[in-house]
């Protein structure tokens, strides 16, 4: 008798229904994408991709080293690195079919029609749900090895209202929800079991989550309850340290690149706020 319960220790199989949602999953996202533009909707539209256009501006991706002029962009600058690399095909289609005019020339013709930088930025968010939702199908199977789990709970992720939302424009909550997903995902295999390359998912989720949105960082609390779980004592071998080493790594780099836009943060804070503050009245 055939039954989508799983022996344990085995990945289920989603099937055919995986693949209908994650199609339902994209046709929600994907259809209406080009609402309301040329104009930007949510508030996070107008930073990401002017942030990303003043880093083709200054020729120079690095934020921290032109502060004032970087302002635009409050978040941390790996989603603007990301539609620079999503940009670069359709930019240099765009200047070939333009008969390769002079940068300044080419600038200003692209200032005049945003449409591609616009849709391809939100098909980035649209993607990364689609992809939010093949991760929590493959947990959620994994979790209760049964695949209906999985598939009730990837159906739930694709018809989100709130998902639905977050992913139709350009935010940077798309590819964060992603990372964090990926990251208890990751958590989950290093309980379940505990090989090196769990850790290495585990670390680069967190750490490209931290260089999106700092939240998914936060992920490491997941792995360390994970490691402790599975070693059911306090154990710091190779893999944990690899971990360790490379959220650092990632975090050291950002922090590197967008130094300014962490001093911000730190104004709003309770404890850090007044310091903040008072260097700046200082300057």
């Amino acid at each position: 008798m055939n039954s989508s319960k799983e022996r344990p220790g085995t990945i289920p199989a989603l099937g055919k229904c995986a693949i209908a949602i994650l199609l339902i999953a994209g046709a929600l996202r994907f259809v209406g994408i080009g609402f309301g533009m040329p104009h930007w909707l949510v508030n996070d539209e107008l930073p990401l991709i002017g942030g990303a256009l003043r880093m083709l501006e200054l020729r120079n991706p690095i934020p921290s080293m032109n502060p004032q002029a970087m302002a635009i962009l409050y978040y941390p600058p790996a989603v603007p690195w990301l539609y620079l690399v999503i940009w670069a095909p359709i930019l240099a289609i765009r200047w070939a079919h333009l008969g390769f005019p002079a940068l300044q020339v080419f600038a200003e013709s692209l200032l005049t029609d945003l449409n591609a930088i616009w849709l391809s930025s939100r098909a980035v968010s649209a993607l990364c749900g689609v992809a939010t939702v093949w991760v929590v199908m493959r947990l959620a199977s994994e979790v209760f090895q049964d695949r209906r789990a999985g598939l009730i709970a990837g159906a739930l992720q694709a018809t989100s209202f709130h998902h639905l939302l977050v992913d139709h424009f350009a935010r940077v909550w798309s590819p964060a929800v992603l990372l964090f997903w990926c990251g208890l995902w990751a958590a989950w295999r290093v309980y379940a079991k505990g090989e090196r390359r769990d850790y290495v998912f585990a670390a680069v989720a967190a750490g490209l989550g931290f260089a999106g949105n700092y939240v998914p960082v936060l992920t490491s609390i997941a792995v360390a309850v994970a490691h402790l779980a599975r070693h059911r004592r306090l154990a710091v071998d190779r893999s944990i340290l690899l971990y360790a080493a490379i959220v650092a790594a990632f975090i050291a780099v950002v922090l590197a690149a967008s130094w300014h836009d962490f001093i911000r943060l730190g104004g709003y804070s309770a404890v850090l706020g007044p310091a903040v503050v008072a260097s700046g009245s200082g300057q």
